[in-house]
């Protein structure tokens, strides 16, 4: 595949290579709504800047100089937490924080950051694999603040309330008369957990909990389906039976996926089945119809994050939790109790 080259970039977007520079690294001032076309435009062809150092802001940003690590590029696109990076990004800014973005491996990013010492580290995603990393930048007194869902981890997390916000959920389609529920989450290979041990993220499993609080008799192993690394069958199985009138689907991929089924099966939403799902802050039309959806306060998250670059350093495990959005749309048909 060709390499394209920045001169490339900016012929294509109508900039000059330096606007373009600016915008890349974060190292000066570039329209809002410019630097918004040049990421849309490198994000859709796939291109990345791998000079991490090309990236640190100019001399006058020294000592507040914030980097915000995404481990995994997948996060920058609008099906993730774009949304909100571009928000950490525009708070930063506007505390006075010279804030650079930072894709790459984290390790990479650990071995610069020894040499230029950042005031703070901002991490998207907590992966069990960078624990050990995250505790390192911490030990040579770097805040690192991450945004994320893991158990004992170290420093501050910040995510939304999953479980509360799934007990909300289930009490939309409880209040609306549902009484079998259904869950519908990416759970790896199993169509069915056999138990909680088995669901594979602390995200899904907040979740799974917040709903068998609302929902009397709900059982994991009977109401909760997998989408199985897009292997559908379980999910057109359990739509068949005609059990579970409400659904809640896990983020916006499984809510595609499960209009997608429900298609198949000539089902009609809300009129055959009820559905709420969960998803970051993406547009409304990138939804199939109006649909009924709890989305994460990403204002509230940057907030979060940002008030912790004042804070004092934390070595240890401590969660900061926000609350979910509530989105109304109309994909919950209300039931009449039976005579």
């Amino acid at each position: 595949m060709k390499k394209i080259t920045i001169k490339e970039i900016a012929a294509n977007c109508g900039v000059s290579i330096a606007t373009i520079s600016r915008a890349i690294n974060n190292s000066g001032y570039v329209k809002p709504e410019i630097r918004d076309k040049i990421l849309h435009y490198i994000d859709d062809i796939g291109w990345r800047n791998n000079n991490l150092a090309g990236r640190l802001p100019a001399p006058s940003g020294e000592g507040r100089s914030v980097w915000l690590v995404v481990s995994n590029e997948a996060l920058l696109s609008p099906e993730f937490d774009r949304p909100l990076v571009t928000r950490v990004l525009a708070r930063c800014e506007a505390a006075g924080y010279a804030p650079v973005l930072m894709p790459g491996r984290i390790n990479e990013v650990l071995k610069l950051a020894e040499r230029e010492r950042p005031h703070a580290l901002v991490v998207f995603h907590a992966n069990p694999v960078y624990r050990e990393i995250v505790r390192e930048f911490l030990k040579r007194g770097i805040r690192t603040i991450t945004v994320g869902e893991e158990l004992d981890y170290p420093g501050v997390m910040i995510h939304p309330d999953h479980r509360s916000a799934a007990r909300l959920a289930a009490g939309l389609l409880v209040k609306a008369g549902h009484r079998r529920i259904a869950f519908f989450g990416g759970m790896g290979m199993e169509a069915q957990p056999r138990g909680m041990e088995n669901v594979p993220t602390r995200r899904l499993r907040a979740m799974l909990e917040g709903i068998a609080e609302a929902v009397p008799g709900f059982d994991l192993r009977r109401d909760a389906v997998s989408d199985c690394f897009g292997e559908l069958d379980a999910l057109k199985t359990l739509l068949m039976r005609g059990e579970h009138t409400g659904w809640i689907c896990s983020n916006y991929r499984q809510c595609c996926q499960f209009y997608y089924v429900a298609e198949q099966l000539r089902l009609r939403i809300p009129r055959d089945r009820s559905v709420v799902t969960f998803t970051v802050d993406e547009p409304e039309w990138l939804f199939p119809g109006r649909v009924c959806r709890l989305a994460a306060d990403n204002d509230r998250r940057a907030e979060q994050v940002v008030r912790q670059l004042d804070a004092p350093p934390v070595q240890e495990s401590r969660e900061e939790l926000s609350d979910c959005i509530l989105r109304q749309g109309d994909s919950i048909r209300r039931i009449k109790p039976r005579k």
